[in-house]
């Protein structure tokens, strides 16, 4: 994948461009993404909020919303915690992807396991994604 050279050697941003484009090859799925990160860790360097940033917006526009999620979780266990950036990322995507009960569920989630709590961007995500899925029932939960 990565060829060293005595002259050369990979710095973070080249680790994260890898990243991106790994995750948006057709065929690519998180195993493209585990083999960057492992390669990124074998090198001496340890995924931040950045490296958590690329790698689920790039697989979420890949189409790999559930990866972008088990990503983020695994991350988070290498200290590379989510923020609301990535949270709220995350919650757009399943809002376009997955059923309303499914993006609250991951909501809950998130809050429980990082502490943080749905804010004015994510409230309007949740709004306009209710508003135009025509169901305003939804909108009083």
């Amino acid at each position: 994948m990565i060829k060293t050279q005595p002259a050369f050697s990979p710095d973070r941003s080249t680790y994260h461009i890898l990243l991106a484009q790994s995750c948006t090859a057709p065929d690519q799925t998180l195993s493209s993404v585990h083999q960057v990160l492992n390669f990124m860790l074998n090198n001496g360097f340890h995924p931040d909020k950045v490296t958590t940033d690329i790698a689920a917006r790039s697989l979420c526009l890949a189409g790999h919303v559930d990866d972008a999620v088990e990503v983020v979780k695994q991350m988070s266990l290498k200290n590379a915690v989510p923020d609301t950036y990535t949270y709220n990322f995350l919650v757009k995507c399943l809002c376009k992807s997955r059923t309303l009960s499914t993006v609250y569920n991951f909501i809950a989630d998130m809050r429980k396991s990082f502490d943080l709590k749905p804010d004015l961007v994510t409230y309007t995500i949740l709004i306009d994604n209710v508003s135009n899925s025509k169901n305003l029932r939804e909108t009083r939960r």
